[in-house]
This record gives C-alpha cells, structure tokens and sequence, in this order.
C-alpha cells in the first residue's frame, strides 16, 4: 500500500515539475531573446579600442571599463558614480512613491463589486497604451508657467511666479511615477483579490485593531505582489531614458541617458557598451537584494504569525 502511495506521490511530483517546467519556456525564451542575447552582443564592443569616429576597433582593452570607473586622461572623476547614484535615487524615489500610492488604490480596486473591477481596471491600464513621449509632452503642458498646477506651486512658495514645475527633478518623478504606478497597483491587486479574508475575520473576531490586522495578516499575504511590484517600478525607472531627457531638461544627466549619449551625439561604443553591462549588473544587483529581503521580510512574518 505505501509502495502504491509512494508510486503516486512520485507521479504527481513527476507531473507538475514537468508542467512547471514547460510553463517556464516562454519566459525563458523571452530573457533569451531580450536580455541575454543583447548583453552577449554587447559584450564584445566593450573591451574594444575607440577608433576617430567612435566606433569599435582593436586593439583588445579594459579602457572603456576603467572610463566607467572615472579614469580618464585627466585623471580620476567622481562624475559617473555621482549618475549611477543619481539613478539609483531616481528608482527608489519613484517606487516608494508607487508603493505608497498604490497600495490604497489596489485595496480599493480589491474591495469594488466584482461587476466594477474589470472596469476600474481598464481605466488605470488605459493611459499606459499612449505612447510614453506623448504622456511626457502632456505633463511638460501641465507643469509649465501659468498652468493651475504652478500657480498652485507658487501659492505654496515652492517656485517664484510665472515659473513652472517643468524643466525640473520634480517634474521627472511625477512623469516617471504617473508612467509606471499601473506596475504596481496590478500585482498588489492580483495579491489582494486572492486574500483569504477569513484570516481577517478571525483577527478581527479576536478583537486585534485595524494597525494590527494589516501588519499581521494582510501584508504578508500580499508581499508576492508587492515584491513583483517592486521589481516592475524599480529597475525600469532606474534606467529610464525618455522622461529624465525630455522632462528633466538636461539639467541631471542619468545613466539612462548618458549611455544613449555614447551611441547618438557624442559617438562612443565601446564605452557606451561598458555603461550597459555596468546597468545591466546594477539591475541584477538591485533584484537579489530584493529577493534577500523578501525572504527575510516573509520569514519573519511567518514567525510572528
């Protein structure tokens, strides 16, 4: 009888792992095609020469990696890292900032009649099918001199009269906030749509408070979301391009943009490729932190439960 079981359990096992494993072809295809395959072409052109017209050339050499580093002919500059943090700071402002916004909205969307959801759902996506240079050109409408939004900025004394939100580092964190707050509400709705509301009934029944019930019983259920979230916000706004370009006018350079620099205005491959891998291993960086403290997060909330 338990050979019977132990045949059926293997089985089973046998089964889903197989079925796992194929559900993993297409997001593996996917990292294949837009991950992998683009680092590995730009790997190369990193550790080439720069020729006259930017282009790479041989010799084989490190230069472009120790430019990144902030060695050049003149010396040793701080000015790379200064963007790097710069960057960083643009992704964990953007997120928290997400998060914070998003958490309420995703509740609400949760808490909706079933018949509204697929509606109020719509609406938050329906922006996102716009074209990102054309939401961009629509705030910079809004945020300049003489919009209700400066005149309530200048009533508040954030900025002197007839002067505009837009260009300014304000400006590129509602562009990139508004662009990327659907990345966040949607998995912490998918997290909150599936909650076991019996667990809150019952710490409710218990006579916890409200504080004490979202601590202990919500937000664990929804760290999946949040921690998809996250990653959605974070490494895309990290490197983000368009925004800090057309709405930040040029008065912080990100890395996003100075790496673009390198392929357009002022032609550099090889460092420009250097820039890259340097993003690129930031962005993998900034996902196994997260996953290390969602796992310790989901730990210790394991515990206290």
């Amino acid at each position: 009888m338990r050979s019977s079981i132990r045949r059926l359990t293997t089985n089973t096992d046998g089964r889903a792992s197989s079925k796992g494993r194929h559900a993993l072809v297409p997001g593996l295809l996917w990292i294949t095609l837009f991950l992998v395959l683009p680092t590995f072409l730009f790997l190369p052109i990193a550790f080439t020469s720069t020729n006259p017209y930017g282009l790479p050339a041989l010799p084989i050499t490190m230069h472009a990696f120790r430019e990144v580093m902030g060695f050049n002919f003149l010396g040793w500059s701080a000015a790379n890292l200064q963007i790097i943090f710069r960057s960083l700071w643009q992704g964990l402002v953007t997120t928290v900032v997400c998060l914070v916004i998003a958490y309420p909205v995703a509740f609400f969307i949760a808490k909706s009649r079933d018949y509204i959801k697929p509606l109020l759902l719509v609406l938050l996506i329906l922006p996102s099918w716009t074209n990102q240079v054309v939401r961009a050109y629509a705030w910079m409408e809004l945020l300049g001199p003489n919009t209700f939004i400066s005149h309530f900025a200048v009533a508040l004394g954030w900025i002197d009269q007839d002067m505009g939100l837009y260009p300014s580092a304000v400006a590129v964190f509602i562009g990139l906030v508004y662009s990327y707050l659907p990345y966040m509400v949607i998995p912490i709705f998918a997290s909150l749509d599936g909650l076991d509301w019996s667990l809150v009934e019952a710490a409710s029944d218990l006579y916890a408070k409200p504080s004490r019930v979202f601590v202990y019983v919500i937000l664990p259920q929804t760290l999946g979301g949040i921690l998809v979230g996250v990653i959605l916000v974070l490494i895309p706004s990290f490197s983000n391009y368009i925004i800090p370009e057309l709405m930040g006018g040029n008065k912080s350079l990100m890395l996003g943009n100075l790496i673009a620099g390198q392929f357009s205005t002022t032609p550099d491959w090889p460092y420009g490729a250097a820039l890259s891998i340097t993003m690129i291993f930031i962005s993998f960086i900034l996902l196994a932190s997260i996953k290390l403290l969602t796992k310790s997060a989901t730990m210790t909330s394991g515990a206290m439960l």
